[in-house]
């Protein structure tokens, strides 16, 4: 009889018995399994009888006419995904599973941030169990948060490079291969959920494996290759809504992340997110809920006809999901809280480099972003901190050390050594540190980090250094006033920078985000070019506040201590001397010391009771600035008690926490 003949008997047979079944699945004995009260329950008759013949027809094609002898099925144990650094600890990673062209090789790499390689870390062995079979190809991977396993789609070659099908399967760092369920076709975007279901698309259409810690795992695709299994353990096709109408005929990004966010009224519910060219896709996957999407524009452009969006990584319990361009691109980061329904639009900034990749999908392991500088409060110990770099005039060389110290005893004026400043990885391009302030925002230490590729804002504690973006020259004077704004005085001119507390801040200071970000006001008519030798601003200032008005006030190097009187309220002006010149006059304040024609005075210092603190260069003495007298024009100080003498330096104070800098 002819094979097309046998085709139509065996699906008109299989059709009328499963009309006889409508309350489970027809087993080989041709009894009716019941599915009432599983995962299939929620299944409609023809849905269920839609897919069935779907894989029927397909199960007999690849066959050749007759359904895969399955073999003994044997269970395999998989170990979850170990995510360690090369000392064993564990670490964050950026992974990506890829193949090549021709099918040569599958890998897993890792993507180094700072240069956008995709480093090598695990090559697959491609045999397979029957022998003769193997890897064809392995996408669609992602780590399941309820058991730390790491599944992919893997498709299956038999022994003439045949395609056999697509399977899920578990994976760990030992090449121990666990095939879970058989899925409907290629795919090659996944992600998972808090509860165990894995989202999984190719070409055409989107489907859900629920309950996947649960599935067993097998050593061979054999035991899952034949109709009765696939038919109990598959994909749930999802039916969208797509602008109100239900459709199955569509298609997403090439991988996905899944956000929490409120964009559809009152409370967040969870979202995956996807980019197809330039268009940012939203699909609701809340429980109870109907699968909707949505396409919104974005700011994307770059090389690439269509742009393919191959892999994307979200870290840990952080509400952030990144994209990798397989074109080499980039790594840009989706800003969530610009995913607007109302106006049906989304942002995406450029944060890494990534290098060209092809057949890849990416995923996270780790707690958090790579290299990105985690914030951890630590109380507030004492008043009088101060960043200085020894020794004396080393401040441009890479054999000078920059510590953050505090005052122990103001009658002695004695520092102590909280912890010396060390960019990770980086201790041999740094040169010196300057322009410290802690941000009232977020209670932050911020810096001016002077590097031997650059200078760089960055935000720091005992322990480690996050860049955030470039600094407006070599600055060495800094505060940040009520609003969060830092102001900063370099050998520019002046310039403030909004929204620190909101920039990510990057191990690496020479990370694209952090090379490419010059986003300062500078302010003209402050640089030592407009004003004179000296400047406008003294070597380190604090705010002062005056009825509705904000002031930066420093001590300008100067024979006569210069006092100078910025208004920053709106846009910044100097306010004038007595005389009518550009400067106040100081009282109460010493002379240069011998040998020096000019005072400098490098630390300035704000305490919790308002007290407003100078500290020079070389002596080692403290005055405190006891009056602000605007229809004078004058400032009065006192002297207040000794302190070391300090050479590169910068006061700052403890306002509430500073965060990171002391010890617990």
């Amino acid at each position: 009889m002819p094979k097309t003949c046998i085709l139509l008997l065996a699906l008109g047979l299989f059709v009328r018995l499963k009309a006889e079944c409508v309350d489970g699945v027809l087993e080989e004995d041709g009894t009716c399994k019941n599915l009432i009260g599983s995962d299939a329950e929620s299944r409609t008759t023809d849905d269920m009888a839609e897919m069935h013949v779907e894989l029927l027809q397909r199960d007999i094609k690849l066959s050749g006419g007759a359904f895969q002898t399955s073999k003994t099925p044997y269970l395999i144990a998989v170990q979850p995904w170990k995510c360690l650094d090369s000392n064993g600890q564990a670490t964050s990673k950026a992974y990506q599973s890829t193949t090549a062209n021709d099918n040569s090789w599958t890998k897993f790499q890792v993507l180094n941030m700072e240069t956008g390689v995709y480093e090598t870390q695990m090559n697959l062995n491609l045999n397979l169990q029957p022998p003769g079979n193997r890897i064809r190809s392995m996408n669609s991977c992602a780590i399941n948060p309820t058991d730390s396993i790491l599944y992919c789609s893997m498709e299956v070659n038999n022994p003439s490079g045949s395609w056999i099908g697509s399977f899920l399967v578990r994976i760990d760092n030992d090449n121990t291969i666990g095939f879970v369920t058989k899925l409907l076709g290629f795919r090659y975007a996944a992600t998972f959920d808090k509860n165990d279901n894995y989202y999984v698309s190719g070409q055409n259409q989107m489907s859900v494996v629920k309950n996947v810690s649960k599935m067993d795992a097998y050593d061979s695709y054999e035991t899952l290759n034949n109709y009765y299994d696939q038919a109990i353990m598959g994909e749930q096709a999802v039916e969208l809504i797509i602008n109100g109408q239900s459709t199955i005929n569509y298609e997403l990004g090439a991988d996905f992340g899944v956000l929490d966010l409120q964009i559809e009224g009152p409370g967040k519910k969870p979202y995956l997110v996807s980019l197809k060219d330039t268009t940012l896709m939203v699909v609701r996957i809340s429980p109870g809920e109907p699968y909707e999407l949505w396409t919104l524009s974005t700011n994307l452009g770059g090389v690439g006809t269509p742009n393919v969006w191959g892999a994307a990584w979200k870290w840990g319990g952080e509400n952030q999901v990144y994209f990798a361009q397989d074109s080499g691109e980039g790594l840009y980061k989706l800003v969530s809280n610009t995913i607007h329904l109302g106006t049906m639009s989304a942002h995406l900034k450029k944060v890494a480099l990534a290098n060209p990749t092809t057949w890849n999908d990416g995923f996270s392991c780790g707690s958090k972003t790579p290299d990105i500088f985690p914030q951890v409060d630590y109380p507030c110990f004492h008043e009088l901190y101060q960043s200085t770099t020894v020794p004396v005039n080393m401040a441009a060389s890479t054999s000078s050390n920059t510590y953050i110290r505090h005052m122990t005893n103001a009658n002695s004026g004695t520092f102590e050594i909280d912890f010396e400043v060390i960019p990770n990885q980086y201790a041999d391009e740094m040169l010196s540190m300057n322009a410290c302030a802690v941000n009232p925002k977020d209670h932050m230490l911020y810096c001016q980090f002077q590097m031997t590729q650059g200078n760089r804002i960055a935000r720091l504690d005992s322990t480690q250094v996050g860049f955030i973006q470039q600094s407006p020259g070599w600055c060495f004077a800094g505060i940040f006033d009520e609003k969060g704004r830092y102001w900063l005085y370099s050998n520019n001119g002046l310039f403030s920078i909004a929204g620190m507390d909101e920039e990510t801040a990057w191990y690496s200071y020479k990370m694209y985000e952090v090379a490419s970000n010059n986003e300062w006001t500078h302010y003209p008519g402050f640089s030592q070019q407009d004003v004179g030798p000296s400047g406008a601003i003294g070597a380190d200032m604090v705010t002062y506040k005056e009825a509705s008005k904000t002031y930066l006030i420093s001590i300008v190097e100067s024979a006569d201590n210069l006092v100078s009187v910025v208004d920053i309220t709106d846009t910044p002006t100097m306010v004038e001397g007595a005389d009518g010149g550009q400067f106040w006059t100081a009282e109460g304040l010493p002379g240069p010391l011998p040998g020096n024609t000019t005072n400098t005075w490098g630390s300035a210092w704000q305490t919790k009771e308002k007290k407003i603190l100078f500290a020079r260069d070389y002596e080692g003495q403290i005055y405190e600035l006891e009056k602000v007298d605007f229809s004078t024009k004058t400032a009065s100080f006192s002297g207040k008690g000794k302190t070391e003498a300090a050479y590169w330096h910068d006061g700052f104070s403890c306002t509430e926490n500073i965060t990171g800098i002391d010890e617990r």
